[in-house]
């Protein structure tokens, strides 16, 4: 009897366990529902019916009546620009080519410029002009008396609108009435024909002596000192290494009376006292004998030429004397120097 009461009650507590869990998971649901809209008064029944999602809203389609989009377009390419070509002369001429004194050049050119400059120089500087002109165009230029018989060079030069220039010349010579005695490019004419004389010459460590018996060829105030009563002229040439004037000319006035050399200086092994005229000019004037040092060689006597140039840079002078060994030297008055004129 006991037994079975105790059947009874663990079968009325499975069925109580039971119950309760159904009822458990039956308020789950309705705890957690998935509708997310409430059912119409109207349908009562749907409340225990499973809810549904809802429709997606669809967007209509564009139609032909809209706005278009505008589509993209290709840029216009920039326009480079040319550069400007540089100015060219077309021409350049003068007539005639070859002139005397106080005739007309007729220069004429023609360029592609936009404005141009004229030069011309000679021998003379203040025969020379710089002047603006147009780019095309002509202009008389007179060859003065004052300028002297020397060639005159013309220089064009044409610029651009950016600057760029071109520039051509020409060289207007003269009909010379002498010529001179050696070969040379010289623009200038020589004063007169070459003059030759008996002349002597001695070579020292720093530089030359050259002495002219017609001291009248050369001789001036400007390039000796004293009075000058037709002696011979000593010109004294040093060389590039010596500082002080590069040419000095003396008047020789050494006679056959006085001592041709001083006994009591003795040169070094090898090199020489000069003497007579030379060995005067050498010991009365110490600088000189500093700057020119000893002689390497007696001095020899041979047959020269001379000539020279005048009339132009405001009295300036440039002398060539024939040296023993053949050469040329060129002496200027007004530059003071003195040069070789041929190999």
């Amino acid at each position: 009897m006991r037994n079975q009461r105790t059947t009874c009650a663990i079968l009325c507590l499975v069925c109580t366990l039971s119950l309760a869990c159904s009822i458990g998971i039956t308020r789950r649901d309705d705890l957690t529902p998935i509708a997310t809209s409430p059912p119409t008064p109207k349908d009562t029944a749907a409340s225990t019916a499973t809810p549904t999602m809802p429709l997606p809203t669809i967007t209509p389609m564009a139609t032909d009546t809209a706005t278009p989009v505008p589509s993209p377009t290709t840029p216009s390419p920039t326009p480079i620009a040319t550069p400007e070509p540089p100015p060219v002369i077309l021409s350049f001429t003068a007539d005639p080519m070859e002139i005397d004194v106080g005739d007309s050049i007729t220069l004429a050119w023609h360029s592609t410029g936009v404005r141009a400059i004229l030069k011309k120089t000679t021998a003379l500087a203040p025969g020379s002009f710089e002047r603006d002109v147009p780019p095309s165009g002509s202009m008389v230029v007179t060859a003065s008396s004052g300028e002297g018989a020397h060639w005159h060079d013309f220089e064009l030069t044409v610029f651009s609108t950016a600057g760029e220039a071109a520039t051509s010349s020409l060289s207007v010579r003269f009909h010379c009435d002498y010529s001179f005695f050696f070969a040379t490019s010289s623009r200038l004419c020589p004063s007169g024909p070459a003059q030759s004389s008996w002349a002597a010459e001695q070579v020292f460590e720093h530089g030359r002596m050259i002495w002219m018996e017609h001291g009248e060829y050369v001789y001036s105030d400007v390039w000796g000192s004293g009075d000058y009563d037709g002696e011979g002229v000593i010109f004294v040439l040093y060389d590039s290494s010596t500082e002080g004037p590069a040419v000095q000319v003396f008047v020789d006035t050494w006679t056959s009376a006085e001592p041709e050399s001083d006994p009591s200086i003795v040169p070094p092994v090898g090199l020489y006292q000069p003497i007579r005229g030379f060995g005067k000019v050498w010991r009365n004037n110490p600088e000189l004998r500093d700057g020119l040092g000893w002689a390497v060689a007696p001095e020899e006597g041979f047959e020269t030429l001379y000539q020279e140039v005048t009339g132009f840079e405001w009295n300036n002078a440039c002398r060539y004397i024939r040296i023993r060994d053949g050469r040329v030297v060129a002496m200027c008055r007004r530059s003071g120097g003195w040069s070789f004129v041929t190999p």
